[in-house]
C-alpha cells in the first residue's frame, strides 16, 4: 500500500493544523464555559514550577507563601481570558488575592505586545512549551487555581468568570478564609 498522499488524506493532521484543531478546541470549550463556577479541585496539584516573567525574571507559586493566590491560565489569542484579565486585575487591585498569570504556548515579544494594550498589575509567565499547564491537567482556557496561604488548591474554575462579582468574592472567603491579611505586595 502507497502513502504518497498528503498527510491530511492519510487522516493525519500536518502539525500545523494540529496546532489550529487544538486552539479551536481550546477556544470552543472556553465559550462553552459560560456558567463558570469556583469549585473545590477534584484532583491533586500540580508540580512546583518557577517560569519566566514577562520583562525578565522569574516566578512561582513559593513565591506568593503565606498568600492566597490566584493561578491564572491564559492566552492572548483567546478571547474569554482577555475579557477575565480585566476581572482579576480589578480583585487583585483590592488586596484580596494574589494572582499569577500563566501564558500558554506563545512568545514573550507577542506576550508583551499585549500586556502594552492590555496591561495588568499582576506578574504574568510564560509557559511556551507547555509543560506546566500539561502538569496542572489543563484542559480549557482560560483555568484557574485558587491556593491557600498554605499553598494547598482550594478551588478551581474553567471557563471565565466575575472574579470581582460580589459572589465570587463571598465564594472566595468560603474557600480561603476571611483573612485580616491583605495580598496587595506581589512580586512583580
Amino acid at each position: 500500500m502507497a502513502f504518497d498522499a498528503a498527510p491530511e488524506a492519510r487522516g493525519v493532521l500536518h502539525p500545523s493544523r494540529l496546532a489550529e484543531a487544538f486552539a479551536a478546541l481550546f477556544v470552543l470549550l472556553a465559550a462553552g464555559a459560560n456558567a463558570a463556577e469556583l469549585r473545590e479541585p477534584t484532583g491533586p496539584a500540580g508540580p512546583a514550577f518557577t517560569l519566566s516573567a514577562v520583562g525578565g525574571g522569574s516566578l512561582g507559586p513559593g513565591d506568593f507563601a503565606g498568600r492566597p493566590l490566584v493561578i491564572h491560565f491564559f492566552a492572548t489569542w483567546c478571547a474569554p481570558c482577555v475579557e477575565e484579565l480585566g476581572a482579576l486585575d480589578r480583585m487583585a487591585a483590592a488586596g484580596r488575592i494574589a494572582v499569577l498569570a500563566i501564558d500558554v504556548g506563545e512568545v514573550e515579544a507577542r506576550v508583551a505586545r499585549f500586556l502594552e494594550a492590555h496591561p495588568v498589575g499582576f506578574p504574568v509567565v510564560l509557559d511556551p512549551d507547555r509543560k506546566v499547564t500539561r502538569g496542572w491537567g489543563v484542559v480549557a482556557l482560560p483555568s484557574s487555581f485558587v491556593l491557600d496561604g498554605e499553598q494547598r488548591i482550594v478551588g478551581f474554575v474553567e471557563g471565565d468568570l466575575g472574579w470581582d462579582a460580589p459572589a465570587v468574592a463571598a465564594r472566595l472567603d468560603e474557600l480561603i478564609g476571611n483573612r485580616e491579611e491583605k495580598a496587595d505586595d506581589q512580586p512583580t
